[in-house]
């Protein structure tokens, strides 16, 4: 009996700790995979924040800033096509608008100014108001598009529903419809309209199309003069002449590369 009990209890034993065992072999596994996970994005963040302070950098030193704004538009082969967002918002619509050539920009000339920051802001202003206050928002044939990048990191969708209504509430009502919001990564959309630094404002103009047919960048010290201006009308009205061409769009890099 005494030798009988002894082996019940030596197999229980190897049981036991064959399940211990097992048990910890898998928490280990688990948690080599959490820390592989936590560790790509630990690398991601430290990236996104080193490119962030980088792009700070060039602002403040003016770097990349253009001096002149490029005085023709882009030659036929060298336009590109807007990229196409989901998740887009307005300031009116509950649902998300078709940013993509055949949604938004479809059969109307464009003015897009884009910003993901107040510096950036100041510069598209500059371009915007002016041809607002004279042309109005949409003419039918031309239209006016702002859009704010708003991208935090992971505190973004957080601070969501106390960003979007202080935009609302400070965007005049009748271009509330015309100033969209993408909450989130913006890489996407950066990388396809050549946004390479996001404290800086660009201002683009966009066929019926949907191609990229002239751009600038700048910052909010950045000079915009009354000729400026009355050039980027001059544009736009060569893009809406019914003799426009259209352009067969890429996405490789053109003469006025930002």
């Amino acid at each position: 009996i005494f030798s009988m009990a002894s082996k019940f209890c030596a197999t229980m034993h190897r049981r036991g700790s064959s399940k211990i065992g097992d048990a910890y072999a898998a928490w280990l596994a688990r948690s080599e995979k959490k820390w592989t996970e936590n560790r790509v994005k630990i690398v991601a963040d430290f990236n996104d924040h080193s490119s962030r302070f980088s792009e700070i950098g060039r602002t403040i030193r003016k770097e990349g800033m253009e001096s002149g704004f490029p005085a023709e538009l882009i030659p036929l082969a060298g336009r590109f096509a807007v990229p196409s967002a989901l998740g887009v918002l307005d300031l009116v619509s509950k649902s998300p608008r078709d940013f993509s050539p055949r949604g938004v920009f479809k059969d109307k000339v464009t003015l897009l100014g884009v910003s993901s920051s107040a510096h950036g802001r100041e510069f598209v202003s500059k371009f915007v108001e002016p041809i607002i206050a004279t042309d109005g928002v949409d003419s039918g044939a031309q239209q006016v598009l702002e859009l704010s990048l708003v991208d935090i990191g992971p505190v973004t969708w957080l601070v969501k529903p106390l960003i979007l209504p202080t935009i609302r509430y400070s965007t005049p009502e009748e271009r509330r419809a015309h100033f969209l919001c993408l909450f989130g990564d913006s890489l996407a959309v950066r990388q396809g309209l050549k946004i390479h630094n996001r404290f800086a404002g660009y201002v683009f103009i966009v066929d019926r199309s949907g191609a990229v047919v002239w751009h600038a960048s700048g910052h909010r010290l950045t000079d915009v003069t009354e000729p400026d201006v009355a050039l980027v009308r001059t544009f736009l009205e060569e893009a809406t002449s019914p003799s426009a061409p259209a352009a067969a769009t890429s996405r490789g890099k053109s003469s006025h590369y930002l």
